[in-house]
């Protein structure tokens, strides 16, 4: 036998036994070699654009005068009290809380504006019934400027934005404490 003939008699041979061993490890034991999917890749699909889980129902901005309350799924200030989400409790002129009713929950998230509440933030918060204070003094949690948001009493959210804390409500006579507070909401539903 000639060097040459020894020489491709090898090449085959070593061949041979890869197409074996390769054939041998599918066959006993169930998978596919490490370098299969490197070979063999599935082509990339592109992200698929998820659809929104909330609907917006209301939107606006009212002026809540003390002692009022506020439906966030239809706007009504001051309407039917077993409907209302909010009520800004007067104590006295310098104690004032944003309070919840009929179930409603909030949650504050701070200074901001409402297009940076996504709805994964809405849907995630960790909502309770606690009030807010207030008040014109160290102890305000809702300064101009604040987003709070809301579970509403029909299970829909809210962002609420303060936009001002301590205005005139109208017909307020100017003698009469500055106590009402002005708010832009948002309130979505479920899809």
């Amino acid at each position: 036998m000639t060097n040459s003939e020894a020489a491709s008699r090898g090449k085959g041979s070593v061949a041979a036994q890869l197409t074996v061993g390769i054939v041998l490890a599918l066959l006993v034991g169930g998978t596919s070699p490490w370098w299969w999917k490197e070979v063999f890749r599935e082509p990339e699909r592109p992200p698929e654009n998820p659809t929104p889980r909330l609907t917006r129902v209301s939107q606006g901005q009212e002026i809540l005068p003390g002692s009022f309350t506020l439906d966030l799924d239809s706007g009504a200030v001051g309407g039917d009290v077993s409907a209302a989400d909010l009520h800004w409790s007067l104590r006295s002129e310098e104690s004032r809380h944003l309070t919840t009713l009929n179930g409603a929950a909030l949650h504050r998230v701070g200074s901001g504006d409402l297009d940076g509440v996504s709805e994964s933030d809405l849907l995630s918060a960790p909502y309770s019934p606690a009030a807010l204070n207030g008040s014109p003094n160290a102890a305000n949690q809702i300064p101009a400027g604040t987003v709070v948001l809301v579970k509403t009493t029909k299970g829909r959210f809210s962002k609420v934005r303060i936009e001002n804390n301590g205005i005139a409500a109208p017909g307020d006579l100017p003698s009469w404490p500055r106590t009402a507070l002005l708010i832009r909401w948002e309130t979505y539903a479920t899809n």
